[in-house]
């Protein structure tokens, strides 16, 4: 039996199918519609199409928002406000027969780690993703941990400065957007008119001034780590995120760390995650795989 795995993102939506032994047979993109019924057409079609050549066990779809994994019922989608108030799982099953199964889109990340990546046999760990804003994910007692309104793990909304910005949130301190515009504001000389979290780091390479802005940066991020952790004690914390692919972003965060005090009584390692762009499609298909052998 083969196992479609769908990832719908705000501007496109990645699926693959997977073979019994989680290798990927196909896989591809289309652009995301707008529009639920045109969301509902794109979806069915990338089913029936495997459906042609496979015998398929499932289908599991991560999708940004408030997401109920038990119903399928969407609170808010997020990037994709067309499918806000939405019985998903409902939707699809006026056209599809197979097993649905749907998630948060970082709670699908969290899932591709502990089955494939950087938290295998790991019981504990929190996970971050650090983009245009900030997402999470908790994983605890060797399974997700969603709360009783399915909305656990929405880091990016702490507040962390009570003091001089009361309102604001790690978002708008910790994410890439801030980031991006606090260099922009340095108006150094030859700065393109798009600015990449890679550029500002290559440039940090040889102004002092960039150094310390990324140092500030990052500092949100660790008060947001410390918070958490002394919370939940997880055995690691794992950041996801194009950002964390840049082999300066981790040591400079596990770094920055050790300056808060009583770190050394909660430290446990803080890695990158192992998936980036296929974290949805990959936690996707850990979902299905998750749900049906637990209904054996």
């Amino acid at each position: 039996m083969y196992t479609v795995a769908i990832d719908v993102g705000g501007t496109e939506i990645k699926y693959a199918l997977f073979s019994e032994d989680a290798e990927i047979i196909e896989q591809s993109k289309v652009p995301t519609p707008y529009g639920k019924e045109k969301f509902k057409t794109v979806i069915i079609q990338i089913v029936q199409a495997f459906e042609e050549n496979y015998s398929l066990d499932g289908l599991g779809l991560s999708l940004p928002g408030y997401i109920n994994s038990k119903t399928g019922f969407a609170e808010r989608g997020g990037a994709l406000m067309f499918l806000d108030q939405t019985n998903i799982i409902e939707l699809l099953k006026e056209d599809l027969s197979l097993p649905i199964f749907i998630e948060n889109d970082a709670n699908c990340a969290a899932l591709a780690e502990s089955g494939f990546g950087h938290a295998v046999g790991v019981s504990d760990f929190l996970l971050l993703t650090v983009g245009t804003g900030i997402g999470g994910a908790l994983y605890l007692d060797n399974k997700l941990y969603t709360g009783g309104q399915f909305k656990a793990g929405e880091l990016g909304t702490m507040r962390i400065n009570y003091d001089t910005h009361p309102n604001k949130t790690l978002h708008e301190f910790a994410a890439m957007p801030p980031l991006i515009r606090n260099f922009k504001a340095l108006n150094l000389p030859d700065t393109p008119e798009r600015v990449t979290g890679e550029y500002i780091f290559e440039q940090a390479e040889q102004n002092k001034e960039v150094q310390q802005l990324i140092v500030d940066w990052v500092d949100t991020l660790c008060i947001g780590i410390f918070n958490i952790a002394v919370t939940l004690n997880p055995q690691k914390i794992l950041i996801g995120g194009g950002v964390s692919a840049n082999p300066k972003y981790l040591p400079l965060i596990n770094e920055r760390m050790t300056e808060i005090f009583a770190w050394d009584d909660f430290k446990v390692p803080i890695v990158a995650c192992k998936f980036y762009n296929a974290a949805g499609v990959v936690g996707a298909y850990n979902l299905v795989k998750e749900n049906l052998s637990s209904n054996i």
